[in-house]
């Protein structure tokens, strides 16, 4: 073959090379025959047509993020699902993040949002969405391991601190461990190593301290009663309280409520003391009465004016009227006493 037929053919093999890179990038033809746009590529393009496209953009009064990172979107209402990006970490749990006017254009600006500031007091406030361990939360926690201990499960365990709240991200599981207890019986006291959220990489320790207080149930009213009230079986109720909270004269026997009266006012709810109730009031102090003045052998009646109050079986001072004399009598019926003189009757 000659050299001039060898360029003519290597030529000719370059443009058919060419023809074909040609073809395979020209648009596909559509059904009646026109050629369709070129593809955009990809997120550059899809963005740009969401600009297009883009409805108002407003920024929030306050971004409340559920996640690790904040997101242009927790920022921003109406952002377009292509212009989405995540634009830094989010707060830690309890504290928040404030983003001014100025940079919230500037993020504006760097993703493609169309959006000014109207005035450069525009904020927006990130913070995390937390929930609050507290002092009932800890307690739960050490409650089973104080009874692995000995404690009572009615014990009322009170923590020295008298603020122990941990911020931890909403959702967390397990939000209380107890590493470490050590509790002296002798004393009631512990102290106790805590970690919040439990097995978490950024848990908080706390070293915590407080005391048990051995509990009690006392009998107390369901409802409030005035003076004059009978306390009935269907009136009392049981509630736990301290031991050392419980005063000498404290009711813990219901039979001891049931029939008496208060002297003044009983409130629902809480613990009876023995000064606070009295029996059915069959005399009152300054009445006239009837005396019965029983021997082993004979019984005699007289008048007497009541020195005190009180129900049935009480003692009280009564003056007898004819003698002025003042004996100690029982009282036995409404506005009536006995008087016991001399020694008892012989047993037969």
């Amino acid at each position: 073959m000659s050299r001039i037929a060898v360029v003519c053919s290597l030529a000719l093999a370059a443009a058919l090379a060419a023809a074909a890179v040609l073809a395979a990038d020209a648009p596909a033809a559509g059904p009646s025959g026109l050629s369709t746009p070129l593809a955009l590529n990809d997120r550059d393009n899809a963005a740009a047509l969401d600009i297009d496209s883009q409805g108002p953009v407003l920024p929030r009064p306050t971004a409340l993020i559920s996640g690790g990172y904040i997101r242009l979107s927790d920022l921003f209402e109406g952002v377009p699902p292509a212009l989405d990006a995540v634009i830094g970490p989010a707060p830690r749990p309890g504290d928040q993040i404030v983003f001014p006017a100025e940079q919230l254009a500037a993020l504006a600006r760097q993703h493609g949002l169309q959006w000014q500031p109207d005035n450069p007091h525009v904020r927006v406030t990130a913070a995390r969405d937390t929930q609050i361990i507290g002092r009932r939360d800890i307690l739960e926690a050490l409650r089973p391991h104080l009874v692995d201990e000995g404690v009572s499960p009615q014990a009322d365990i009170v923590l020295s601190s008298p603020d122990n709240a941990v911020p931890i991200a909403a959702g967390t599981a397990s939000a209380v461990g107890v590493l470490d207890l050590d509790y002296n019986a002798t004393t009631q006291r512990f102290t106790a190593l805590v970690e919040i959220p439990a097995g978490s990489p950024s848990a908080q320790r706390q070293r915590i301290g407080g005391r048990v207080h051995l509990t009690t149930a006392v009998p107390v009213l369901v409802r409030s009663v005035g003076r004059g009230e009978l306390v009935g079986p269907n009136d009392i109720t049981w509630m736990t309280v301290r031991v050392d909270q419980l005063k000498r004269d404290t009711i813990m026997d219901p039979e001891q409520l049931i029939g008496r009266t208060p002297r003044r006012f009983v409130q629902a709810g809480a613990a009876v003391h023995d000064h606070e109730i009295e029996r059915p009031r069959l005399i009152d102090k300054g009445a006239i009465i009837t005396m019965i003045y029983k021997t082993p052998y004979m019984q005699l009646t007289a008048q007497g004016r009541a020195l005190d109050h009180g129900g049935m079986g009480d003692q009280v001072r009564v003056q007898n009227l004819q003698s002025n004399q003042t004996v100690t009598a029982i009282i036995t019926d409404r506005n009536l006493v006995t008087v016991h003189v001399g020694p008892p009757p012989p047993s037969r």
